[in-house]
């Protein structure tokens, strides 16, 4: 199950995360306005650089065209087709939310947390190819990690009054919508990414 190219793929959003998580420090322990420019300027480069590396990789490391490093994991058998289908939903547009909530640099819970499932993903191949794990156990495990950001965007919400969860969930369903009508996966992002760096904190909770 555990491919060189998700391998690969691990490697490269872990680093997003970390990279993310040092922009937002820095930004928040500085507390100006060019630190927090910085951290926004910082995190939509490291989110832009991962989303070319993951390409690259894919390129480079990918065996069968026609295989994706989350397409393709077997689902039990049992699972009715619409089950099957609302957890590769889930996955997808949870795949949206993990890249803009490392572009919010409004918490600095978030790129850790989103990196938590992409992580517990390979210990959980692993018992499964070891036979201690089976592959429902697996899609049950990992959607599970995959709620933890969610808690903890509305949590923030609770606490902050935060707007963070509402833009989030907004942008990546609309962003989700246009990627399964056929719009490129840049002609979405370089957008996206390009709003986050000029308008800043506009629509956003400010700390």
């Amino acid at each position: 199950m555990i491919w060189q190219e998700f391998r690969a793929h691990n490697i490269c959003f872990a680093l997003r995360s970390v990279a993310c998580f040092t922009f937002a420090w820095v930004g928040r322990r500085a507390g100006t306005p060019a630190a927090r420019r910085l951290a926004i300027g910082g995190s939509t480069a490291a989110c832009l650089g991962a989303l070319v590396a993951a390409d690259e990789i894919t390129k480079r490391l990918r065996v069968d065209s026609s295989e994706s490093t989350t397409a393709t994991m077997p689902y039990p058998p049992s699972w009715r087709p619409e089950v099957v289908r609302r957890f590769k939903a889930f996955y997808a547009l949870s795949q949206y939310m993990a890249t803009l909530g490392c572009l919010m640099c409004t918490n600095l819970a978030y790129p850790f947390i989103i990196a938590l499932p992409i992580q517990l993903a390979s210990l959980l191949m692993t018992l499964v190819r070891k036979g201690l794990l089976s592959a429902a156990g697996y899609h049950l495990l990992y959607a599970g990690s995959l709620c933890l950001p969610y808690c903890v965007a509305a949590l923030h919400a609770v606490k902050y009054g935060s707007r963070d969860v509402v833009v989030l969930l907004a942008t990546a369903s609309a962003l989700l919508f246009a990627r399964r009508q056929g719009a490129s996966k840049y002609a979405l992002w370089g957008p996206t990414f390009a709003l986050r760096a000029l308008w800043g904190d506009r629509l956003l909770h400010q700390w």
